[in-house]
């Protein structure tokens, strides 16, 4: 076990590599000199060059990238061309909002998902099995920034009960900030319980057809029993993997939620950056929310062991 995590650890670093000579290079396809966009049009061409030299945006771009994966090494994202500070404190001061919509909206969504998975599998082919599997292709189908909008009418417009936009810092008090999250996190997390409701099913459906299921309700076991206890337990590995694409995909996927919301978020600093040509902030975003990503992954990966003793790693 402790070989495999070993390898799995060390297995992170080419993806986080990859990742960042994608992110790396895409970002530079982008046209727009972000130089001139920082100086104005009122800017001269001397000024321009001059700061170009300062910035290594001269450089050839594979000495650009060079230093950046030796920045990259020593623990520095760089510094952001606009907000004036270490990438990392940009990211750090933008966290709070989008750490806290993703536990939200996942804590939704895996509620919501689970609860109908679970609904659907007991009452295969009835219409409440219709109804949440319809219900799993319209979400999946929503856009989410539509989603935003019709929830904003609802609860902010019509029914007054929840803020329309903005956030409140955890420091102004916990309620407040629960209240101003709520929409964006039950956008999110409505959308993404779809997904685990649909992989809820069928995995439920394939472990309740098994032996000793018929031979659980045979000894006298009540439903709740036989399903939380025995069935769900065992149908819970595909359901983690598919929580943890969930979180990754929160993560990643806030950007027009949190756009929609004016949620000062890591998403909302994506957008603003990239239509400022901030690349050194782009790409620590960039490798920030992959890392995360494949973190949560192999976190997963050691679950399996907790949920499933004979699951082995050689």
């Amino acid at each position: 076990m402790t070989e495999y995590l070993i390898k799995r650890l060390i297995a992170l670093l080419p993806v986080l590599l990859i990742v960042g000579l994608s992110g790396f290079l895409l970002i530079n396809l982008i046209p727009g000199d972000p130089v001139a966009v920082m100086l104005g049009p009122e800017a001269t061409q001397e000024d321009v060059d001059r700061l170009r030299h300062e910035m290594g945006l001269d450089l050839p771009l594979f000495i650009q990238l060079i230093r950046w994966y030796s920045r990259l090494f020593r623990g520095d994202l760089g510094y952001s061309i606009f907000l004036h500070r270490p990438v990392l404190q940009a990211i750090r001061e933008r966290l709070e909002p989008t750490l806290l919509l993703t536990f939200m909206s996942l804590l939704i969504s895996t509620t919501l998902g689970i609860s109908m998975g679970i609904l659907a599998a007991v009452r295969r082919n009835t219409r409440i099995d219709q109804l949440v599997m319809s219900l799993s292709v319209l979400g999946m189908s929503i856009p989410s920034f539509w989603l935003a909008l019709i929830f904003i009418q609802v609860f902010a417009v019509h029914i007054e009960i929840l803020p329309v936009a903005g956030y409140t810092p955890i420091s102004e008090g916990i309620w407040q900030t629960i209240r101003s999250l709520f929409l964006p996190a039950l956008t999110l997390g409505f959308i993404q319980s779809t997904f685990i409701a649909r992989m809820t099913r069928s995995s439920m459906l394939e472990v309740l057809s098994q032996d000793y299921i018929r031979t659980a309700k045979a000894k006298g076991l009540t439903q709740r029993k036989v399903i939380y206890v025995h069935a769900l337990r065992n149908a819970f590995i595909p359901i983690a993997t598919v929580l943890g694409l969930v979180l990754g995909s929160l993560m990643s996927g806030a950007v027009v939620v949190e756009t929609v919301f004016a949620l000062p978020g890591v998403g909302q600093a994506v957008l603003a950056s990239i239509a400022r040509r901030d690349y050194p902030m782009v790409q620590g975003i960039l490798l920030f929310i992959a890392f995360i990503y494949v973190f949560v992954n192999f976190l997963v990966d050691i679950l399996y062991v907790a949920l499933d003793p004979r699951v082995k790693y050689v």
